[in-house]
């Protein structure tokens, strides 16, 4: 917008300075307390975070905390769109259909994983939630949900390819590819400190080996 219209729209709405503040701040409210919500839910898990104590971290009261959310499952919730959005956003740059379909299964798994191991949160969330059995997880909606199902289209197309060729087999799709691609990299992200344990391997100096493990055991499971 030019700097002279921008200046005769505040001019003949004395209130729009006002309205943009309450926003920005309302925004940056919100951010902080989401902020605040992610650190106990990784630190305390779905049960032992209390909304006292995201208040607290996030440095507001209580009773501001409940006029932007209900609960703490609603703050959870939102959360998980964060998440969803975000992964979704990563893997939807990724140009599927210009690869074969080993190729572009394999960039999907390992875009996966890096959006794992880049937000461990992620990882812990999903071990929460796995607890719960999935107790508090909700189907996205909206922009996430769009986002979901064109994912879903094109990872159907490189499967149906894949199938056509004899590489995968016939009885997976891409919700349960999905499932089980976030059920083994969570488990293999958050539980790299008893997998050392049991493997003799650092998960600091050998990260690619479990990164490695993880696609190349997806894609075993996907062939024919």
């Amino acid at each position: 917008m030019l700097p002279a219209v921008r200046a005769s729209m505040c001019m003949t709405d004395p209130d729009l300075t006002g309205k943009a503040r309450v926003a920005r701040d309302s925004s940056r409210t919100i951010g902080q307390i989401l902020a605040a919500a992610r650190q106990e839910f990784i630190t305390n898990g779905f049960d032992g975070t209390k909304m006292e104590h995201i208040a607290r971290r996030a440095q507001v009261s209580k009773q501001l905390v409940y006029s932007y959310f209900n609960g703490k499952e609603e703050l959870y919730a939102e959360l998980s769109k964060e998440i969803s959005r975000e992964a979704y956003r990563r893997l939807l740059v990724i140009d599927f259909d210009a690869m074969e379909p080993q190729v572009a299964i394999r960039a999907y798994i390992e875009g996966v994983y890096d959006h794992f191991l880049d937000d461990p949160a992620i990882g812990l969330l999903t071990v929460d939630q796995s607890l719960h059995g999935g107790a508090h997880i909700r189907l996205p909606g909206g922009e996430t949900r769009r986002m979901q199902l064109d994912l879903y289209q094109r990872i159907d197309r490189v499967l149906k390819r894949g199938q056509a060729d004899g590489i995968f087999s016939d009885f997976i799709g891409s919700d349960m590819l999905e499932f089980m691609t976030t059920i083994i990299v969570s488990g293999c992200v958050s539980s790299r400190g008893m997998f050392e344990r049991f493997v003799g391997r650092s998960a600091e100096t050998d990260a690619n080996y479990w990164r490695a493990h993880s696609v190349e055991f997806i894609l075993r499971a996907l062939r024919a």
